[in-house]
C-alpha cells in the first residue's frame, strides 16, 4: 500500500518496506520520471506569501534559503509571526503551490511535575533514531500509541528494562492478521456496503488484539474501541510484554529525581533515560496566520484546497492522520490537485465544499481523545477523491470488462492499482497485472515469473 499505482515494487520487494526500502523505492520512482533535476535539495522555505497582484495572478512568492546555513530559530513556530530577513533569501515566483510536509512537524512535549529534575536523558520521538544508546539502561516510555509502540519495542532489544506509560491503555493490532494478511489488506466491501463502517473496524481490530494478548487481564484494555481510544500497531511487542521485558503502567503522576512515580501509587526506580512518545501539533512556519487558521478551522476540501481562497492554487498533500496506508490518499490528492491547477477538472462551489468539509471533519473523522479533528477512514475517504477524478474502480464497469477482476477488487483487498484500471491516465493491462498479482499473491510482492503472460515489466530505471 505504499506503492504507487503505476510503478510496482521489485520481485524481491517484501509485504511490509523496511524504512529502507521505501526510500530505495521513491529513488527509483524519482529515476525512472526524471524528477531528480527538479528537486532543490538542501533547501529550507522560510517563507510563503501572496504576491501583490495575487488576486488577479493567483501566484505566491516563495522564499527559501540553503538548509545547512539557516538557523532554526528563524522558521520555528515561536517566531512564524515575526519579520524574518528575507532579503537574504532567494526569492522564487510560482503560480501554484502545493504543501506536501504533513503536520506532524512539531513535536509536544508533556508537561510532567519534576522532569526538569531527572537525572537522566529525555528524549522526543522525533529526535529518535536508534536503540544502541539505550544498551543495558532502564528507560520509561511515556505515550500509547504508534510511536510509544515501535520505539519501545525497539529499545526492549537493546536495554536493561524498558517501563511503558500507557495512560488509560491502549489497543495492540498485529500488522500481520490472522491468515496471514497484512494489516493494510483492507477490503472495500466492508467499507462500501455497512451503513456504519465503524462498528465493522472496531469488530475487525479488537478481535485481532484479543487473538494475540487478552488485554483485559494484561491490564492494558481501554475503555473505549479503537475508534475513539488509543491504539498501537505491532507484532514483536506481544513476547516482550509476556517476557516482562515491557512492563505497562497508568497515569504518570510525577517524576522524582530518577523515579517515576504513577497515580496508583507504584514507583519505578533507577531510570536513566526518558522517551516521550507524545505527539506532535500541526505546523506550517512558513505561511502567515492569515492563509493557515487553528488547524480545526482550516476547512480544506478533500483535504486539500482551503475553501477561503478565492484562487485555487494552494493545496495540501498528507495534512491528516487516518486509519489505513495513507500514502494512496496522497496519490490521489496529487492526482487531483494537479487536474485543477491544469485546469482539466473544477472544483464545486464554494457550498459544496463546505457541506463536504463539514462533513468529513464532524461525521467521519476519528477524533481519538480530541487531538487532532482530521483523523480519517482513509479507504473511504480515497474512493470519494477518485469518484472525483473519474477514475474510481465501480463494480459493474468492472464486470463487464473483467468479472473475475471485479470480484477480486470488490471482495478482496484494496490496492492503489485499481485506481489505474479506468478513467483517465488509466493502463488496464498494467493496472489489471498489478491487481490480479497482489490478491492472488496475498501481498504487493510481485513475482513477474508468475504474473499473467499480458503483464507488466519491471519500469525503466529498477
Amino acid at each position: 500500500m505504499m506503492t504507487f499505482s503505476d510503478f510496482p515494487p521489485l520481485a524481491e520487494d517484501t509485504p511490509y518496506f523496511t524504512t529502507q526500502a521505501i526510500h530505495d523505492y521513491y529513488k527509483r520512482y524519482a529515476k525512472a520520471h526524471n524528477l531528480l533535476q527538479c528537486i532543490q535539495f538542501d533547501t529550507r522555505v522560510v517563507k510563503i506569501r501572496k504576491t501583490s497582484d495575487h488576486e488577479k495572478t493567483g501566484q505566491w512568492e516563495v522564499f527559501s534559503c540553503p538548509a545547512s546555513g539557516c538557523s532554526p530559530d528563524d522558521v520555528s513556530t515561536e517566531n512564524k509571526s515575526k519579520d524574518i530577513d528575507l532579503d537574504k533569501c532567494k526569492k522564487s515566483v510560482f503560480d501554484f503551490v502545493l504543501v506536501c510536509t504533513g503536520f506532524f512537524k512539531s513535536p509536544v512535549y508533556p508537561s510532567i511535575p519534576g522532569l526538569e529534575t531527572f537525572t537522566g536523558t529525555v528524549q522526543h520521538s522525533f529526535d529518535y533514531t536508534s536503540s544502541s544508546q539505550y544498551k543495558n539502561k532502564t528507560v520509561l516510555v511515556v505515550g500509547n500509541s504508534f510511536s510509544a509502540g515501535d520505539i519501545s519495542y525497539d529499545i526492549s532489544t537493546q536495554a536493561k528494562q524498558v517501563h511503558l506509560m500507557l495512560r488509560q491503555g491502549t489497543w495492540i493490532v498485529p500488522r500481520i492478521l490472522s491468515g496471514g494478511r497484512p494489516f493494510d489488506n483492507c477490503k472495500r466491501r466492508c467499507d462500501m456496503y455497512s451503513r456504519n463502517p465503524e462498528k465493522i473496524i472496531n469488530r475487525i481490530l479488537i478481535h485481532e488484539a484479543q487473538d494475540k494478548i487478552d488485554h483485559v487481564t494484561s491490564g492494558i484494555c481501554p475503555d473505549q474501541p479503537p475508534s475513539v481510544s488509543a491504539w498501537m500497531i505491532g507484532d514483536g511487542i506481544y513476547t516482550a510484554l509476556m517476557s516482562g521485558q515491557i512492563k505497562t503502567y497508568g497515569h504518570l503522576a510525577r517524576i522524582d529525581g530518577c523515579d517515576a512515580v504513577f497515580q496508583d501509587g507504584t514507583r519505578v526506580t533507577g531510570l536513566d533515560a526518558i522517551v516521550l512518545c507524545t505527539g506532535y501539533e500541526p505546523d506550517y512556519p512558513f505561511f502567515d496566520q492569515g492563509i493557515i487558521q487553528e488547524f480545526d478551522k482550516m476547512g480544506l476540501f478533500k483535504m486539500v484546497f482551503p475553501i477561503v481562497e478565492e484562487k485555487h492554487t494552494l493545496g495540501f498533500i498528507g495534512a491528516f492522520a487516518g486509519v489505513g496506508a495513507i500514502a494512496p490518499v496522497c496519490e490521489l490528492q496529487s492526482r487531483y490537485s494537479a487536474k485543477i491547477f491544469a485546469g482539466k477538472l473544477t472544483l464545486p462551489p464554494v457550498d459544496v465544499m463546505r457541506a463536504d468539509v463539514q462533513f468529513w471533519t464532524f461525521v467521519c473523522s476519528r477524533n481519538r481523545n480530541r487531538k487532532y479533528y482530521y483523523y480519517l477512514p482513509c479507504f473511504e475517504f480515497q474512493d470519494t477523491i477518485a469518484k472525483l477524478l473519474g477514475v474510481f474502480p465501480g463494480f459493474w464497469r468492472l464486470l463487464i470488462l473483467d468479472p473475475v477482476l471485479a470480484y477480486r477488487c470488490w471482495y478482496g483487498p484494496m490496492f492503489s492499482a485499481q485506481y489505474r484500471l479506468l478513467g483517465p491516465d488509466s493502463n488496464w493491462k498494467q493496472a489489471r497485472a498489478i491487481c490480479n498479482t497482489a490478491y492472488t499473491e496475498g501481498c504487493l510482492s510481485l513475482r513477474h515469473s508468475k504474473l499473467p503472460r499480458d503483464g507488466i515489466t519491471s519500469p525503466k530505471g529498477n
